[in-house]
C-alpha cells in the first residue's frame, strides 16, 4: 500500500474560508519546536503568488500540512518573498502569534497583576486576552497544565503594562525560563468535522 503523500491547505485567518485545499508548495521543511514556535519553508510559484495576493499580507493566511487525514502542522504565513524564479514560504506556528501582538490595554486586560501565580495561568490569560480582541481569536485552546514555578510577590508583583515596549510573546518566554517553569509544544487537530474543507478526504473521523 502506498503512503498517503502530504497535502497543504491555506484558510484565511479572518473569516475562516478555505482559499486552497492543496496549495502547490515545493520544497518544504517543517517541524515542531520546544519552548518555540516550529517552522515550515516552502516554495512557490510566482503565477499562484500573484493570484493570491492574500498570502503576501504577513499573519493573513493559516497553513495546514495534513496526511492521511490527520493535521501534522499547523500555523501562521508570516513571509512571502521572491527568491530567484520561485517565492519562499516563511510560516511559523501557533506560538508565533504572540510574539507579534502586544497589551494594549494593560494587566492583560484587566486579567492581572499577578501574585505567587502559576506561570501556566498566566500564559493562560496571555492567550485568552490576544484572542480577545477583535479578529484576534485563532482557535487556540491551551491545555490545563500546571506547574510548581511561582511569579510575582505581594511586594513585587507581576506586570504586564501597556506602555512597555515587550510583546506578549517576550512575556511567554520569560515565564518559562524560569526554575520549574513549565515547557510547551503546539499541536494542530480538526476541531470540528465541519471545518473539514468539503472533498478533502472520503472520511474525515471525528474532530478532536
Amino acid at each position: 500500500m502506498t503512503a498517503p503523500s502530504y497535502r497543504y491547505l491555506a484558510q484565511h485567518a479572518l473569516t475562516g474560508q478555505w482559499l486552497h485545499t492543496a496549495l502547490p508548495l515545493t520544497d518544504v521543511e517543517f517541524g515542531p519546536d520546544l519552548d518555540g514556535p516550529g517552522e515550515l519553508t516552502a516554495t512557490l510559484e510566482p503565477r499562484f503568488v500573484s493570484s493570491n495576493p492574500d498570502f503576501t499580507d504577513p499573519g493573513t493566511t493559516l497553513l495546514y500540512v495534513e496526511r492521511g487525514g490527520e493535521l501534522r502542522w499547523g500555523g501562521l504565513i508570516w513571509r512571502c518573498t521572491p527568491e530567484g524564479a520561485r517565492y519562499r514560504i516563511e510560516a511559523a506556528s501557533w506560538s508565533s502569534y504572540p510574539e507579534r501582538r502586544y497589551d494594549s490595554d494593560g494587566e492583560l486586560g484587566g486579567r492581572g497583576p499577578y501574585t505567587n501565580a502559576d506561570p501556566c495561568t498566566i500564559i493562560r490569560d496571555v492567550w485568552a486576552y490576544l484572542q480577545s480582541v477583535p479578529d484576534g481569536d485563532l482557535g487556540v485552546v491551551v491545555d490545563a497544565t500546571a506547574s510548581a514555578a511561582k511569579v510575582g510577590t505581594p511586594a513585587e508583583p507581576w506586570h504586564s503594562y501597556w506602555w512597555e515596549p515587550k510583546s506578549l510573546g517576550a512575556h511567554i518566554d520569560d515565564l518559562i525560563s524560569e526554575a520549574d517553569s513549565p515547557e510547551y509544544t503546539c499541536e494542530t487537530s480538526w476541531s470540528e468535522a465541519a471545518l473539514v474543507p468539503p472533498g478533502l478526504y472520503a472520511m474525515p473521523g471525528a474532530g478532536a
